[in-house]
């Protein structure tokens, strides 16, 4: 159970992170 959380939670905290580094890159190729 609490092994399940702890995985969800880290996967959305990749999730959010790899969509803050590829938007940050599209930023730059854009300006």
């Amino acid at each position: 159970m609490y092994f399940s959380l702890l995985s969800i939670a880290l996967g959305s905290v990749i999730g959010a992170w790899l969509r803050w580094g590829i938007s940050l890159r599209f930023n730059r190729v854009f300006e």
